[in-house]
């Protein structure tokens, strides 16, 4: 059984050395560094999640970014290849969507480099859509796409659920920081698009009915900083 979970403090080195395996390294633009990984492992806004197999971890998904409420970057995503093809990275993409989803978020994004056709074959399979194309944008002349997964698009939900493996188990994370972003975001859903929060609750339901929710106790208001 895979389990799919927020990162630990102590898995660190772990994670990097996942994703700076020689088969991944070449598709992440180049190095990942420890303090890279260690300062985005937050209990209360878990930024990166593994998949074990016992205690090993095969696989690692970051989000990139939380830069607006509404909205979720997706980051780096690395299987070892001995796990690969049991639709692990599948599964890791959906974790951490689910995770911003009890956050109330409904929109997210992924910026890919037009050469990596790993992620042009997986992305559309888990319901994301190629929104725009900036072409030559790299400095070594390589086209940056960008695709989205949108909840909005109710066909988006229901590709992202079909590709979760059945022999994976997903875990997240209940914090103050979650339950007052979800609230900012239902209270502008309410005054723009007051008919989908029936719908973003339904979703919400199903993933606490069918992923373990761990509850961080945490207080991660800092009011220094805006809550996004």
């Amino acid at each position: 059984m895979i389990t799919i979970s927020p990162a630990k403090t102590h898995e660190v080195v772990e994670i990097q050395a996942v994703l700076n395996h020689h088969t991944i390294i070449g598709y992440l633009g180049g190095f990942t560094i420890a303090t890279q990984i260690s300062q985005k492992i937050v209990p209360k806004k878990p930024s990166f999640f593994t998949a074990k197999d016992g205690t090993d971890i095969v696989g690692v998904v970051e989000i990139a970014s939380r830069t607006q409420a509404h909205l979720i970057k997706y980051g780096m995503v690395g299987v070892i290849p001995e796990y690969r093809r049991q639709r692990i990275a599948s599964s890791m993409y959906a974790a951490i969507t689910f995770q911003g989803i009890l956050e109330g978020r409904r929109l997210f994004e992924d910026s890919i480099v037009g050469d990596n056709p790993i992620q042009f074959t997986l992305l559309p399979t888990l319901g994301m859509r190629l929104a725009g194309e900036l072409k030559h944008k790299t400095a070594s002349a390589k086209s940056i796409c960008l695709f989205q997964f949108d909840l909005l698009e109710s066909s988006s939900w229901t590709a992202m659920w079909s590709r979760i493996s059945p022999d994976i188990s997903i875990q997240l994370t209940n914090s103050s920081y979650q339950t007052e972003l979800y609230e900012k975001n239902k209270e502008i859903l309410e005054k723009h698009k007051p008919e989908f929060v029936p719908t973003l609750d339904s979703y919400i339901q199903h993933i606490k009915s069918t992923c373990q929710i761990k509850e961080e106790k945490t207080i991660c208001r800092d009011s220094k900083h805006q809550l996004l």
